[in-house]
Order: C-alpha cells, then structure tokens, then sequence
C-alpha cells in the first residue's frame, strides 16, 4: 500500500486522517484553563495539572510512567 509509510519514505499520496467538528471548534476557540500538563490513566480517565510537581505526583498516584 502507498500508505505503508514503513516501506514508503515521506508522505502519503492523501489524507490520513480528518478533524471532527467538535476538534477543529476547540481550536478555534479553546477553553481558558491554567492547565500545563494532562496524563490519562489505565482506566481511561485524563487529569490535568497546573504545575510539573502535581504532575509527577499524579502519575506515580495513578501507575502512569512516561511524559
């Protein structure tokens, strides 16, 4: 397949993917929060942080690893 990019260098000859209308409306215009930094845990659940402390404490609260 030409969208193989394994065995295919550079892009693909189209889309591979498209925005929903909710998405490309958060863009546009994003809600005002304070939030830096965001994980989801393996229950599916995504938190948001204001600062790195309560971050690294978050994912260590939650088993997440990884930035």
């Amino acid at each position: 397949s030409p969208y193989n990019t394994r065995i295919h260098a550079g892009l693909p000859p189209g889309p591979i993917s498209n925005p929903g209308k909710a998405a490309l409306a958060a863009c546009i215009n994003p809600p005002k929060t304070n939030f830096l930094f965001y994980f989801t845990d393996r229950q599916g659940t995504t938190h948001f942080e204001t600062n790195e402390q309560d971050f690294e404490r978050d994912k260590q609260q939650y088993g997440v690893s990884g930035s």
